[in-house]
């Protein structure tokens, strides 16, 4: 039996409590309850996000990142609001290989940024899910 494209590894959800979380950083930081560590068998692993976000400045940007074990950013998407307050959504996905993803304990996170001003993570309206999926 194939088991190309089915999970085989460990697969977790963070779903945020915290509402409204901001950010002045042009640094990329933690995006509040965005973090997942789990023991992976070595196959590669699928990171994805969803949030809605809000900004103070007419231009000012959103950026969203991945990092693995502290390592920098990867899959990084950046967004500028286009009307000051108005909602909009940030979405990425970054697949870590096998090679990069050693067995054993790893945490992956969200992390964020902003070109200028304020950026505020809209409500509880964000979601991250981590899978390993078969070599």
């Amino acid at each position: 039996m194939s088991t190309s494209g089915q999970t085989y590894g460990q697969s977790a959800v963070a779903s945020p409590t915290t509402s409204g979380p901001t950010t002045v950083s042009a640094s990329f930081a933690d995006l509040a309850e965005m973090s997942i560590t789990l023991t992976f068998r070595g196959g590669p692993v699928l990171c994805e996000f969803v949030g809605a976000f809000t900004h103070s400045s007419l231009t000012g940007r959103v950026d969203i990142g991945l990092s693995l074990d502290a390592a920098g950013e990867v899959g990084v998407q950046s967004v500028t609001d286009p009307v000051v307050g108005n909602l909009f959504q940030v979405v990425t996905m970054h697949r870590f290989s096998a090679a990069a993803m050693a067995a054993g304990s790893h945490t992956i996170k969200v992390r964020w940024a902003t070109s200028t001003a304020t950026a505020t993570a809209s409500g509880t309206a964000r979601i991250f899910r981590v899978t390993e999926m078969a070599s």
